[in-house]
């Protein structure tokens, strides 16, 4: 009976899939459990000390502020640098903060916040190479390559040493970009390419130097791993990630000329190279990193992902049938590891805009993910050599000693912890512009302005920033916006200072006209803060100053904005089509 013959075996298939797919989330379940220990310090009460964590809290805080008085996307901070402002937002990684004031909104605290965005990311990232593995090998090879992605050591030191959380969310994105990228260079089909896009958005707004590192790589994955889809699709999916993000990258890079970090990186990379032997090995210390070999992070790259490499490696040199794509990533890991040594300096002054990086074991991050991903294809391909059991024993070795190797490494250092009312108030003003070397600070302005009194004062010849000839009304002083009503009873123009560092995007108007500021391009002796002066005639005046986006960003706002309703509006389109 063909009739029957059909439903016996749909009805085959269909239990084969839900056997498979029970598979797979026993896998997934897993590999969350395996995740649990690194984060078991995020469920206890308060955050955890590590160099930039209050930082990343105390600059959540601002954002908060920002976003919830009006500013979206937010770029300015009117708290940061003592009261004075600082474009912060407009250069630092969003994602961090998006996803943390999105918890935020719901009623967590600002440590709660970004413990809860921390552990979802660390669990996360595992699952999402999990996933991106099962793309090409079988279960045990993808679990062993999640395991070497979850337990390395670098990833222990940015989440509990450094505190560079937001490279911590990264190795979420990174896999999540790989695995939407990966099905639209296989599957070629609409839908497949504009998640990709959506993916590859998501990991620029995450961290910046990472995603910058990882684009070329990440193109040439899904070029070579391609089947349907063409190279014309592939890049326009690259373009429309960038269209995406072109709100915070596109301004951040033109604008990068007008601060310190544009003119020269605030930490030289040839004065940061550690020696060989501590990427093999290096006591596990919580100091800060500095020049020479007296660096207090260790930046070992981990004995199982070391072995992992050189497994994948031996595939690339006696292997002819191991995977193109795994191949590349192999070498391009063997390279990134060449730059992480003195011998590299030549290249790293040949080629300035490498300097960027500044500290050059930031490429850690390429050998993290190629040790999963290029040692989960050799895991798979072991059993071609006629010894089946060597997988499995080859696999459970690299996860012992990827979890044996990393077990006292997930833990802080200091054992006190804080809370939301430990950062706020003065704290906050403490550390000023919220990053320890003022790299954003505008050139023409120094680090510190005078100890804040007033928004708005009066400039005399010498100096004495009062007079009784002069009154100045506060008007309104909303966040971002300022209204005073100036009686100049002398009969000449005097100056007056309002206490708000210039950043283009101010604009100023006297009596509703607009009061042209030129753009400065140094330090003047007469302003060498950088504050916005104006020049008030005599008589009765009203001065308004309010903060807006230049005609760049709102370029950029507006590509952003029609990039992601088209995509959306093409999702949804799909969707009913179906």
């Amino acid at each position: 009976n063909p009739g029957a013959t059909i439903g016996q075996t749909a009805g085959i298939l269909n239990k084969s899939m839900k056997k498979i797919n029970k598979i797979n989330l026993f896998a997934i379940l897993l590999i969350v459990l395996i995740s649990l220990p690194p984060i078991q310090t995020l469920i206890k009460p308060g955050m955890f000390e590590a160099h930039d964590g209050r930082l990343h809290i105390i600059r959540l805080h601002w954002f908060d502020q920002e976003l919830k008085s009006g500013q979206f996307p937010v770029r300015w901070s009117e708290t940061a640098n003592h009261l004075y402002g600082y474009p912060i937002f407009n250069f630092y990684y969003p994602g961090l903060y998006y996803s943390s004031e999105l918890f935020h909104l719901m009623g967590l605290t600002l440590v709660d916040s970004m413990k809860l965005v921390l552990g979802l990311a660390f669990i996360g990232s595992g699952v999402a190479m999990y996933l991106f593995l099962r793309l090409w090998v079988g279960r045990f090879s993808a679990i062993t390559g999640s395991i070497l992605y979850i337990y390395a050591p670098f990833r222990f030191v940015s989440m509990f040493v450094t505190g560079r959380w937001a490279e911590s969310l990264v190795f979420l994105t990174l896999p999540v970009a790989f695995l939407a990228a990966a099905k639209a260079g296989i599957s070629g089909r609409k839908r497949h390419l504009l998640f990709g896009s959506l993916a590859y958005g998501l990991l620029i707004l995450t961290h910046n130097v990472t995603s910058l590192l990882f684009t070329p790589i990440l193109f040439l994955w899904t070029y070579l791993s391609k089947k349907q889809a063409s190279l014309k699709e592939i890049a326009l999916m690259f373009i429309g990630g960038l269209a995406v993000s072109a709100y915070f990258w596109l301004p951040a890079v033109y604008e990068t000329r007008w601060t310190h970090q544009g003119q020269q990186p605030v930490y030289d990379v040839v004065n940061n190279f550690p020696p060989l032997k501590s990427y093999l090995y290096q006591a596990w210390g919580y100091g800060f990193s500095l020049n020479g070999t007296k660096d207090g992070v260790s930046p070992m790259i981990g004995f199982a992902q070391i072995a992992a490499l050189l497994l994948s490696a031996i595939f690339v040199l006696f292997n002819k049938k191991f995977y193109s794509p795994a191949k590349i990533l192999t070498i391009i890991s063997f390279i990134a590891f060449f730059l992480m040594l003195k011998a590299s300096i030549p290249i790293w002054n040949g080629f300035p805009i490498m300097k960027t990086i500044q500290f050059p074991n930031r490429l850690t991050a390429i050998l993290v993910f190629g040790a999963a991903v290029a040692g989960s294809f050799a895991i798979e391909t072991l059993p071609k050599l006629k010894i089946g059991w060597i997988k499995w024993i080859a696999g459970s070795g690299l996860i012992i000693l990827a979890i044996y190797g990393n077990r006292n490494h997930f833990r802080p250092g200091v054992f006190d912890r804080y809370y939301d009312n430990d950062i706020t108030g003065f704290y906050q003003l403490l550390f000023g512009v919220g990053n320890p070397s003022n790299e954003v600070t505008p050139i023409w302005s120094e680090n510190l302005p005078p100890e804040y009194v007033d928004k708005a004062q009066v400039l005399l010849p010498k100096d004495n920033l009062s007079s009784p000839n002069i009154k100045i009304e506060e008007l309104s002083l909303k966040n971002r916006n300022y209204k005073f009503a100036v009686n100049n009873k002398t009969k000449q123009t005097y100056g007056i200072r309002i206490n708000t560092i210039y950043y283009p995007g101010w604009k100023i108007y006297v009596d509703n006209s607009i009061y042209s500021l030129n753009l400065p391009i140094k330090q003047s002796p007469d302003n060498k803060f950088g504050l916005i002066n104006v020049n008030i005639p005599p008589g009765e005046h009203t001065l308004q100053i309010h903060w807006s986006e230049t005609l760049l960003r709102n370029t950029a706002d507006a590509v952003s904005i029609f990039a992601l309703i088209f995509i959306l509006l093409s999702l949804k389109q799909k969707q009913n089509n179906k």
